[in-house]
């Protein structure tokens, strides 16, 4: 069962969400996993905490437009409880992030389509000084489709407020090759594949419906920073 090509996900000029910001893989072993990763060929990026409300810590492998995120539970907290039942079964890729300019009007718009959707919420974690990319503090808001609307799968808006202390000028060149995200496929039982087609059509089809002609997507546009001011995020 296809579920999505990336690539017919991305509009431009429209507040609806844009396509795949990233994908999660979960692992109970950050270190393990990262070396695994950089085993089958891809660059990390130095160790990443996030804010305690979240209670995670990961590692992410960048490409131009998206990115993988491999993710570990620091400490147990409300917001990371899904992926903490979710690792009771091992480790794997577990969640999808859909990116957006503008979480709360996403949100508000896919509630008003019927979606059910979590209150969105806002989290952060320090970044350190990397090849272009000076240190500073990521942060974002994601609001969450309820688990009951995505069989198999959890998917989030995701808005970065500080794109440019994620994505370097320049992304690095993976030894393997690989230059992005080309398409995600839900593999369900046969007698099951048209409802959860439907399913996810109810999710996905106002996406679709608000995408633009680009060929290309790009990352998220980097904020401006104010003349003669460094660029100072708000502590959390």
């Amino acid at each position: 069962f296809f579920f999505a090509d990336i690539s017919s996900l991305w509009p431009v000029g429209h507040a609806m969400a844009v396509g795949v910001d990233h994908v999660f893989y979960l692992v109970a072993d950050l270190e393990a996993g990262r070396q695994r990763m950089e085993t089958l060929g891809f660059i990390a990026t130095p160790r990443g905490t996030h804010s305690e409300n979240l209670g995670t810590q990961n590692y992410c492998f960048m490409f131009q437009t998206d990115y993988i995120e491999l993710l570990a539970v620091r400490h147990s907290t409300p917001l990371n409880a899904p992926f903490r039942t979710f690792l009771e079964d091992g480790d794997g890729l577990a969640t999808v992030a859909l990116r957006t300019q503008d979480a709360p009007a996403d949100h508000h718009s896919l509630k008003a389509a019927g979606v059910s959707m979590c209150d969105p919420v806002e989290y952060s974690r320090p970044v350190p000084s990397q090849p272009g990319i000076s240190a500073g503090v990521a942060r974002f808001t994601s609001a969450w489709v309820a688990a009951s609307e995505t069989p198999g799968c959890h998917m989030f808006l995701c808005q970065h407020h500080t794109p440019h202390l994620l994505w370097p000028p320049d992304p690095p060149r993976h030894s393997n090759g690989a230059l992005g995200l080309a398409a995600l496929y839900l593999i369900v039982p046969e007698p099951d594949a048209e409802g959860i087609a439907r399913t996810y059509h109810r999710l996905l089809q106002p996406l679709q419906a608000a995408q633009g002609s680009a060929d290309h997507p790009q990352p998220p546009p980097a904020p401006a920073p104010a003349p003669d001011t460094a660029p100072h995020p708000p502590s959390e």
